[in-house]
């Protein structure tokens, strides 16, 4: 498993005694990562901060949410550089351990949908489905929703069967983003619905299954 530029990556070090967050900024395999630099308080993001809660050699323990499943490894601070920005070079992982948070399965879709957002209609395609959830690809008017799209927020999600023709309007709710090959990867847990638009979906699933 190779984690995409752009992961948001949630670090734990023995020396801060709480989580924090920073991003992939790059890799080369099998070497190192590198990683933005984590702000340790709304006060402060200083070099001196860095430098003393990830000093060089320290071992770090990373998370990372992706299309519901958490990735995880352990690694080992390499160095840190200051110019022309504070970045942390880590040990690439031998391992990356994977912990699926999924209840349902997905399943690989090719459907075009529409997500709606105060009354506004944004185009994608729905890569994947299961029971309780699914993935939108977006590859328009990205920067404005990589804004909007924010995480926990109740969306409403409309796709039609292109065999049957039965159209699903469905609440969702926004559980993780990610760009792939330019393009705004969005996943979504299905909010609360009744059990005949439960049934069509699981219609759906099976149907596309056979």
């Amino acid at each position: 498993m190779e984690l995409k530029s752009g992961a948001i990556l949630q670090l734990e070090s023995n020396k801060l005694k709480k989580r924090v967050f920073s991003k992939l900024i790059g890799a080369k395999e099998g070497k190192y990562y590198i990683i933005s630099s984590p702000k340790i308080s709304d006060q402060s993001h200083s070099e001196t901060d860095i430098e003393s809660n990830f000093p060089p050699n320290s071992k770090l323990i990373l998370r990372s949410l992706y299309g519901g499943a958490v990735y995880g490894f352990e690694s080992t601070i390499i160095k840190i550089i200051h110019d022309p920005d504070i970045l942390i070079f880590i040990e690439y992982p031998d391992e990356i351990e994977i912990y699926n948070l999924r209840k349902e399965k997905r399943i690989v879709v090719n459907i075009p949908a529409k997500i709606i957002i105060s009354n506004e209609n944004y185009t994608g395609t729905l890569t994947n489905l299961s029971n309780d959830g699914c993935l939108v690809c977006i590859d328009s008017n990205i920067q404005k929703l990589k804004q909007i799209l924010t995480i926990d927020k109740l969306i409403y999600i409309k796709f039609t069967d292109p065999q049957s023709a039965i159209k699903y309007e469905i609440d969702c709710i926004i559980k993780n983003k990610n760009m792939e090959n330019g393009k705004l990867e969005v996943g979504f847990s299905f909010d609360e619905m009744d059990i005949s638009l439960r049934t069509q979906i699981n219609q759906l699933i099976n149907k596309i299954n056979q």
